[in-house]
């Protein structure tokens, strides 16, 4: 799985930067950063519904062509939990657990304000290497664990801003929806809407 990762996470990176090798007018700019986000799950009933509001971080690397448009690589982690106690009635306490390493490219949209800030959304695609969980425990009895991991693409869309505290280093805040569902077909046979809503804040560097 790991190495999937590594394959994927340098094909999408040999993509934005080939464009960069016939493209290099003088307004481009290279940035790349990290942020950490609050997951907001989907309420579907065949997705996340009643899930616990997650977390997740990210690290990208973007260029911008002009000062209007760029690609964006990125590469990150999410996660979230549902915790039932005494499942009807049963004395059974169960737990459900979602996570996902998402690998995406994104194009994004730019409107700069001013000199330091810049507004921008965007839309891209991604794979998803995801694991579902699920335990269950009762008073006297060992407990049983269920887990499966799968991988299936997905889509996003994106939306934010960024203030330049220097010229070199800059504030980021972004919202971003997005839709992936993994064919969990093995021990838990069910495919899952993991998708849902990140709220992010992160450092962005400008090299």
């Amino acid at each position: 799985m790991k190495n999937s990762i590594l394959r994927i996470s340098l094909l999408i990176t040999v993509m934005a930067l080939s464009v960069v090798v016939f493209s290099t007018p003088a307004s481009a700019q290279f940035y790349a950063g990290i942020k950490g986000s609050a997951f907001l799950p989907n309420n579907s009933d065949d997705g996340l519904k009643d899930f616990d509001t997650g977390f997740g971080a990210e690290t990208f690397a973007g260029y911008r062509f002009i000062p209007y448009f760029g690609l964006e690589a990125g590469a990150g982690y999410f996660q979230s939990k549902l915790t039932e106690n005494n499942i009807e009635g049963s004395g059974i306490d169960g737990t459900a657990t979602v996570a996902a390493i998402p690998v995406t490219l994104t194009a994004k949209g730019f409107l700069p304000l001013g000199e330091k800030a810049r507004l921008y959304a965007g839309a891209g695609v991604g794979m998803y290497f995801a694991k579902a969980k699920v335990e269950f425990e009762a008073s006297g009895f060992s407990s049983e664990n269920f887990s499966e991991n799968k991988s299936a693409f997905g889509y996003h869309a994106v939306l934010g801003g960024e203030f330049m505290v220097s010229s070199a280093v800059g504030l980021q805040a972004e919202a971003k929806w997005f839709k992936v569902e993994p064919d969990f077909s093995g021990e838990i046979d069910e495919k899952v809407d993991m998708g849902g809503v990140m709220i992010s804040f992160g450092v962005l560097f400008q090299l």
